[in-house]
C-alpha cells in the first residue's frame, strides 16, 4: 500500500508539473521580451503552446515577439538583395519562411508583405542559374565531390530546377560507376557488382550498369559442388543429412555468387564435359559423432504442505489459523547430449588450392529439473524437518515469497527432455548451417 502511495503521488507531480509548464515558458519568455531577445522570447512562447495550445498570454505573446522576428529576418533579406549578395538573400528568405511555417503549427499568422516573395524569386533565380553554371563547369572539369555539394545545395532549394537531379545523381555515380569499372579490369568482379547493383537500385541503367553487372555476376560465379562426406561415426545417415542441408541451404540464400552443381568424380568426366567441372570441390569429415542418454535422478526433498483454517473468534470475527504439516516431495533432474567433430574444405578444381578449412567441434545437450509432488503442490512450501513426528530447533519453514516462487518454478518445470533423434537433428542442422555460412563468406577478393 505504501508503494502504490508513493506511485500516485509521483504521477500527480509529474501531471501538475506538465499542467503548469505552459505558464513557466511564458513567464521566462516575457523576461526575455522585456530585454528585447524577441528570438529567444518567441522560442519561449512556442514551447508554452505547444504545452497548451489554447493558452491566450502565449498566443498574443507569440503574435508579437514573432512579427519583431520576422519582420527582422525580412529586413536582412531585403539588406542582402539590396548588397547583390545573392546567396545571403536567399538563405535569410528560407530562413524567414521557415519561421513562419513553424509558427502557423501553432496557428500564429504572421503579417508578410507579398512582394518579398517576388523579390526571392528574381534573387533565387539569378543564384541558382550561376550555381548550377558552376555545377556544370565542375563536372565538366570532373570535380565530381564539387558538383555533388552544387546540385545538392540546387535541389533542396529548388528540388525541379532545370535538369540538376539528373546532374546530381552523374556527379554521385559516376565515380561509382569508373570505379566499378576499374574492379573489373582488375578481375573484382564482385566488387564491380555491388557498386553496379547501387548505380541502378539509384540511378537506374547509368551506361549500361545493367548489362555490365550481369557480366560482372557471370565472371565472379563459382559453380560448388558438394563431394559425398566422409563418415567415421557409427551412424551412417548423417552423410547425406548434412550434405542434403548444406545444398539446401547454399541453395535457399539466393547467393549471387554461388551456383551448385551436382557432384561427379573426376573419373567420369570426358573431354566433352570437361566446360561443365565445377570451378571447386567442398569436401567434408565427419570424424566423431557421440551421444550420452543420461539418467534421470531423483532426491527425496522434505517440505511443509501450508493449511489455512478458518475460525470465529469470541467476538464473532472470522480468523485464518495457518499451520505446516511436514512433506515430501521428489526433485528430479536429468542431462542428455550430442557432439559431432566435423570438418569442411574448398578445394579450387583447377589448381588444388584449399580456399577455405574449418573444423567444427560442436556440442548439444538438453537438461531438466522439476520437482513432483502428489498433494496440493500450490500449497507446498520449501524448508528442511530433522523427524516428521517431533518438533526440532533443526526445522527450518522457508516461507518466504523467492524461496516460494522457485519450488512453485520446479513443479511446473518441463519434465520430458528431448529425444536423442531431436538432439541430432539440431546438431546436423548447426553444423549443416555453419559449413553454409562458412562458404558463403567466402570472397576471393
Amino acid at each position: 500500500m505504501k508503494n502504490f502511495t508513493k506511485y500516485f503521488v509521483f504521477i500527480l507531480i509529474l501531471l501538475i508539473g506538465a499542467s503548469c509548464s505552459h505558464k513557466r515558458f511564458a513567464k521566462k519568455a516575457s523576461k526575455f521580451e522585456e530585454q528585447g531577445m524577441y528570438q529567444e522570447a518567441s522560442d519561449l512562447y512556442y514551447q508554452s503552446l505547444i504545452a497548451k495550445r489554447s493558452y491566450i498570454d502565449a498566443q498574443v505573446g507569440l503574435k508579437r515577439t514573432g512579427q519583431r522576428v520576422v519582420d527582422k529576418m525580412y529586413s536582412n533579406f531585403m539588406t542582402a538583395y539590396n548588397q547583390g549578395n545573392n546567396k545571403q538573400a536567399v538563405y535569410h528568405y528560407i530562413e524567414a519562411e521557415s519561421f513562419e511555417n513553424k509558427l502557423k503549427q501553432v496557428e500564429i499568422n504572421l503579417v508578410v508583405p507579398p512582394y518579398y516573395t517576388e523579390y526571392y524569386n528574381e534573387v533565387k533565380g539569378t543564384y541558382l542559374d550561376d550555381q548550377y553554371f558552376e555545377g556544370v563547369k565542375k563536372l565538366n572539369n570532373e570535380d565530381f565531390s564539387g558538383a555533388e555539394r552544387i546540385f545538392a545545395e540546387i535541389v533542396k532549394i529548388e528540388p525541379d530546377y532545370k535538369d540538376s537531379k539528373e546532374k546530381l545523381n552523374i556527379a554521385i555515380y559516376e565515380p561509382k560507376y569508373r570505379q566499378a569499372v576499374q574492379y573489373m579490369g582488375n578481375k573484382k568482379y564482385r566488387s564491380a557488382y555491388y557498386l553496379f547493383d547501387e548505380i541502378i537500385a539509384n540511378f537506374g541503367n547509368y551506361k549500361e550498369s545493367s548489362d555490365l553487372k550481369n557480366e560482372s555476376q557471370k565472371a565472379a560465379t563459382i559453380r560448388i559442388a558438394i563431394q559425398d562426406i566422409t563418415n567415421h561415426s557409427n551412424k551412417s545417415e548423417l552423410s547425406s543429412q548434412i550434405k542434403s542441408k548444406i545444398i539446401n541451404g547454399l541453395n535457399q540464400s539466393n547467393d549471387p555468387f554461388l551456383k551448385v552443381i551436382e557432384y561427379v568424380s573426376d573419373s567420369k568426366y570426358s573431354k566433352a564435359t570437361k566446360s561443365t567441372q565445377p570451378d571447386a570441390i567442398v569436401k567434408a569429415t565427419i570424424h566423431s559423432f557421440n551421444f550420452d542418454l543420461g539418467r534421470l535422478k531423483k532426491e527425496t526433498k522434505r517440505g511443509y504442505l501450508e493449511i489455512k483454517t478458518r475460525y470465529k473468534d469470541g467476538e464473532g470475527k472470522t480468523q485464518t489459523k495457518t499451520t505446516y504439516q511436514k512433506v515430501q516431495y521428489e526433485e528430479l533432474s536429468m542431462q542428455r547430449s550430442a557432439m559431432i567433430k566435423f570438418d569442411i574444405s574448398m578445394v579450387d578444381t583447377r589448381t588444388n588450392e584449399i580456399l577455405l578449412t574449418k573444423s567444427f567441434n560442436l556440442n548439444n545437450k538438453d537438461q531438466i529439473h522439476y520437482a513432483k509432488y502428489g498433494g496440493k503442490k500450490q500449497d507446498l512450501v520449501p524448508g528442511y524437518w530433522k523427524n516428521k513426528s517431533t518438533e526440532s530447533d533443526e526445522d527450518v519453514i522457508r516461507s518466504g515469497h523467492r524461496d516460494r516462487r522457485a519450488l512453485q518454478d520446479l513443479l511446473n518445470a518441463r519434465t520430458k527432455i528431448k529425444t536423442m533423434d531431436a538432439l541430432a537433428e539440431e546438431l546436423i542442422n548447426e553444423v549443416s548451417a555453419q559449413t553454409v555460412n562458412r562458404i558463403i563468406n567466402y570472397n576471393p577478393e
